[in-house]
């Protein structure tokens, strides 16, 4: 929970309404359903705020003097990232970090379609032109790319692709152990099976 929403949603009692709460996602008003020890079951009713188009169209104007300012080498991109992102990447140097997997790398079928095309005709060390792209909370925001690293298709091998292959092995692992935690669980539970479905040709011996 973000702390705003934290915050008022622990001090509520069984079925109290709060106030309406203001965070990043928007406005809230919070209903507590169950308290169970420090664990919380709370329903609310989300008002997005809307970005009226004059404040799109002043926030794209001062991101594109930023990009002036980029291209004409009175700041570098790193600088720029610390002094002007509103954004909390600037907290590592503005590395747009994949959120499957966290890494900095990004397969381009992974993309936003118009981020994708971008960044396809892109090489290394590029600057694109201002983006607007949508934040995790789907909110709007523009942005500025730089490449600062791209590889092209290949045989994957541990020197280029570690974190990947990494990746792959663990989900792999991962799988092979819920699989044998589901068939021994299963001999001992319960399962029931919807009469349209218990004909399906299950992976799992859901049907003993």
């Amino acid at each position: 929970l973000v702390p705003e929403f934290e915050r008022a949603a622990f001090k509520l009692d069984i079925n109290e309404i709060s106030e309406v709460i203001e965070t990043d996602f928007g406005l809230h008003i919070i209903q507590l359903i169950e308290r169970r020890g420090e664990q919380i079951n709370v329903r609310h009713i989300l008002l997005k705020m809307k970005v009226s188009s004059t404040e799109m169209y002043n926030a794209k104007s001062r991101i594109q003097q930023i990009l002036n300012e980029i291209n004409l080498n009175e700041i570098s991109f790193d600088e720029a990232v610390i002094k002007y992102s509103d954004h909390e990447s600037k907290n590592n140097g503005g590395i747009f970090l994949n959120s499957i997997n966290m890494s900095s790398m990004h397969s381009i079928d992974d993309l936003e379609s118009n981020l994708k095309i971008i960044v396809d005709k892109m090489s290394i060390s590029d600057i694109s032109n201002p983006i607007i792209m949508k934040l995790d909370d789907d909110t709007e925001a523009y942005r500025i790319i730089r490449i600062n690293k791209k590889v092209n298709a290949h045989r994957a091998n541990l020197t280029d692709d570690f974190s990947l292959i990494k990746e792959l092995a663990t989900n792999i692992k991962k799988q092979e152990k819920q699989l044998i935690w589901i068939d021994k669980t299963l001999k001992d539970t319960y399962v029931k099976i919807n009469s349209n479905i218990i004909s399906c040709d299950y992976k799992n011996k859901w049907i003993k």
